[in-house]
């Protein structure tokens, strides 16, 4: 939804980006923030899969990852003033004098995830000391080398196996889509693998029934903050 507004104090974001452009750009940041969310690695990782392996990733819904024309890097000025026009709790852009509605339907025209079907699974909940969840989170630690639950996946240890990968089938498909959304569509802050969506994956024939737009949508306005 667009909306007209009579506002002046919008944030001049399209000025910044022709700055960018021409490299005249002189942004000064008054605020410290951190992105862990890493486009250049996911392209990387994109330009390296085989004809099957893409193959793959359209079976389970998430082949418009392939398409996007990604970047190294954003300038940092664009990211700042983007977050500052950003109102995480009624997901509306500003910009001089234009309002922008953020909805998971953007979320889906950008790249294309499944806006139909049911939530994204959560991690299970109980009085249990030990939850299905926990066994499969072993599980996966095992997988790579790890033992204990103080010794988290990270995401560089997951991209150099994927790139190393040269399989399609449902271990490729399962990581595939944690290591998709834990380093740019919803990423983690710690740059680990998020076991929260393990669950989320195990089925592999129903991933791509999932709203995964929803759950990027929501994501945004849980984790940005000013």
């Amino acid at each position: 939804m667009i909306v007209q507004n009579e506002n002046e104090d919008g944030l001049e974001i399209m000025d910044v980006i022709e700055q960018n452009k021409k490299g005249t750009g002189r942004h000064e940041s008054e605020h410290k923030f951190v992105t862990k969310c890493r486009p250049n690695k996911l392209f990387e990782l994109i330009c390296e899969l085989n004809d099957e392996q893409k193959k793959a990733v359209e079976e389970i819904g998430f082949g418009g990852l392939l398409h996007l024309k990604l970047i190294k890097e954003i300038p940092r000025g664009i990211v700042e003033l983007l977050i500052k026009a950003f109102k995480p709790t009624s997901y509306m852009f500003r910009a001089k004098k234009i309002e922008f509605l953020l909805s998971k339907a953007d979320v889906h025209d950008v790249f294309l995830l499944s806006r139909v079907g049911a939530r994204v699974q959560k991690p299970m909940t109980g009085n249990c000391k030990v939850t299905a969840d926990d066994e499969l989170k072993v599980e996966w630690r095992r997988k790579f080398g790890l033992e204990s639950k103080a010794n988290p996946i990270k995401l560089n240890i997951v991209h150099d196996r994927l790139m190393s990968c040269n399989e399609s089938g449902d271990d490729f498909k399962k990581l595939f889509v944690l290591y998709s959304m834990s380093i740019f569509l919803a990423p983690t802050t710690n740059y680990t693998l998020d076991l929260k969506l393990l669950r989320a994956v195990e089925d592999v024939a129903n991933i791509k029934n999932s709203d995964w737009s929803l759950y990027v949508f929501e994501a945004v306005g849980r984790e940005i903050c000013w």
